[in-house]
Order: C-alpha cells, then sequence, then structure tokens
C-alpha cells in the first residue's frame, strides 16, 4: 500500500526516479512503514537498508563496468543478466554472512560500535556511488577503486564481527570470573573487589557476614539438590532485602556478604534478621542465619580487617545463640 501511494505521488508531481540521488530519497522512504511494521530502531533499519543498497549496487558497477568495456549493443539487456547472475552466485554467501555475522553485529554491538557500524556502511555505500556514476567505466581505475573498496567493505564487516564476538566473549568471562555459579550473586572475587573499590572511593559502608545456621541437616534429610534450592532461596532473598544500597555476595559453602553503602544501627541489622526469617519460611522450614557485622572505617580500614571483625562478630552471635538455646 504504501509503494502504492509513493508511486501515485511520484507520478502526480512528475518526478522520475531516474538519476540516483532522487532514486535513493525514494527508497530511504520505506524506513518509515519498516519502523511502524518491525519494532526495530530507526538507526538499526538504516543500517540494514544501506548495507542491502551497497550490496546491490556493487554488483550493479561490476556489470555495468564489464558490459561497457565490451560495447555490445543492448548494453542495459546485457547488464540486467550479467547482474543476475553475479546476485545468483554470491548470494548464497551473503545471506549466509547477513545471518551469521551481520545479525549478531546489529544484535550484540554496542552503542559506540553501532554508531560506527552505521558510518562504515554509509561510507562504503557513497564511495560506491561515487564510482558507479561519477568515474568512467572504461578507465582502469574504475576497476580498481571499485575492487578496492569491496575488500574494504568486506574486511571491515569481519573486523567489525571479530570486534563485537571478542566482546560477547569476554562479557561471558569476566560472568565467570564475578558470579557465584550456583546463585548467580557476586563470588569472593567480585566482593574484594567491590571492597577494594569502596574503600578507595573513602566512603562509609557496613560489611554484613552472614552463616546458616544447620545447613548440613537440610543436606542430610532432604538430599544435596534441596540445599542447593536453599541457597538460591537465601541468595535470592539477601539480595532483595539489601536492594539498591548494597550487594549480596556467596563467600563460601553457607557463608554470605552483603555490602551496604551506609552506617547499619543495631536496629537496622535486627529488623534485617527479621525480614530474612520472614521471607526464608515462607519457602522452606528454616533454621536460621548469624549475622555480624563490620563499619569502614570504624572497625577496620582493609578487606582482610571489615571481614575478619565481621567474621568474629558473627560467630560471638552464633555462640550466644547455642548458649540461650
Amino acid at each position: 500500500m504504501f509503494t502504492i501511494i509513493l508511486f501515485a505521488i511520484v507520478i502526480s508531481f512528475g518526478i522520475t526516479p531516474g538519476t540516483t540521488v532522487r532514486s535513493i530519497f525514494i527508497g530511504a522512504l520505506f524506513v518509515f512503514p519498516l519502523y511502524a511494521l518491525y519494532d526495530v530502531k530507526i538507526k538499526k533499519l538504516i543500517t540494514i537498508m544501506v548495507y542491502c543498497w551497497t550490496y546491490t549496487l556493487t554488483l550493479n558497477a561490476f556489470a555495468y563496468g564489464i558490459i561497457s568495456s565490451l560495447y555490445v549493443l543492448d548494453q542495459l539487456l546485457y547488464r540486467l543478466i550479467l547482474q543476475t547472475l553475479l546476485i545468483a552466485a554470491t548470494l548464497p554467501f551473503v545471506i549466509r554472512f547477513s545471518r551469521r555475522k551481520f545479525s549478531t553485529i546489529l544484535q550484540k554491538s554496542s552503542k559506540n560500535t553501532s554508531n560506527l557500524l552505521l558510518l562504515l556502511v554509509v561510507s562504503v555505500f557513497t564511495a560506491i556511488v561515487v564510482i558507479r556514476y561519477y568515474i568512467q567505466p572504461d578507465v582502469i581505475i574504475y576497476f580498481l577503486m571499485l575492487l578496492i573498496f569491496s575488500v574494504i567493505s568486506i574486511t571491515s564487516y569481519y573486523l567489525v564481527y571479530s570486534i563485537v564476538q571478542s566482546n560477547i566473549e569476554l562479557h561471558k568471562a569476566n560472568i565467570v570470573i564475578t558470579k557465584d555459579s550456583l546463585t548467580g550473586i557476586g563470588n569472593r572475587y567480585s566482593l574484594f573487589n567491590d571492597m577494594k573499590n569502596k574503600i578507595e572511593d573513602k566512603k562509609v559502608f557496613s560489611v554484613l557476614f552472614m552463616d546458616l545456621d544447620n545447613l548440613k541437616r537440610i543436606n542430610d534429610v532432604y538430599g544435596h539438590n534441596k540445599g542447593d534450592e536453599y541457597l538460591k532461596g537465601f541468595s535470592k532473598i539477601i539480595g532483595d532485602v539489601v536492594g539498591a544500597d548494597g550487594n549480596a555476595y556467596r563467600f563460601a559453602g553457607d557463608e554470605f556478604v552483603c555490602l551496604v553503602n551506609k552506617e547499619l544501627s543495631i536496629l537496622e541489622i535486627e529488623k534485617i534478621e527479621q525480614t530474612i526469617n520472614i521471607e526464608m519460611n515462607k519457602l522452606f522450614d528454616f533454621n536460621g542465619v548469624s549475622i555480624g557485622a563490620s563499619r569502614y572505617p570504624e572497625k577496620g580500614e582493609t578487606v582482610d580487617e571489615l571481614i575478619g571483625y565481621a567474621d568474629e562478630s558473627m560467630y560471638g552471635e552464633k555462640r550466644s545463640r547455642k548458649i540461650r538455646r
């Protein structure tokens, strides 16, 4: 429908799509119905459109140059035939590249990489337009420049793909390094790095060292799968409890640490423990948790000092709880 309306407007105004600039302008208008039909950003749509235009125009330029050099009578017919043959020969490769690599670039690239990709496709397309319409096809520089820009285009796309793929692998590796494999929260490596950064920033924060009570009993009675679910549930709850004020980490086994970006009072720590008990009892027959706390810089100015103080505080809480029981 959009095509019919567009051509009706073009014909009514006496505009002929004979020139390259007019043809490009008319073709570019299709970005609007495509944007309305598909949930794709304008920048990505323009990138895809110019990418496709570059491919077809490059083959057109090769066919135009070859047929013009042969001095045949019906050049338009032979040019279309040759261009069709070139498309048939190269289309399987282009489809395979587009599905496996170009789509990855579009979906996984960062904002800066997307901007550079758009600049790349527009630059290459502009170069091909200049070669096709402003250089005589019967001179050697026509084919030389066409070949050079074709190689630059293909090499650039592969280079961008390699960069994007490397970033994907780096992101996956970073997740493995910084996340606990069972619970998905930060691990000890991530904890120490975050604590070092906070200490360097000289900002007050609290460390909550938590130890689950009687986890061995859960594993012995219900099995290790139930114990894993117990740990996952606890991890999610403490992450929700600290929320935007901090982060939760699995220190080792049944030991967890929360960093909270403020100084916590005894009442606030008791409230956190109560919330954990309430939420965990909704999911499991919860055995309780012992919590020890330290504050920077009051209770230590290094990672070891802060962790050590919170750990000792936690074991003091655990011992007093056993005595009370």
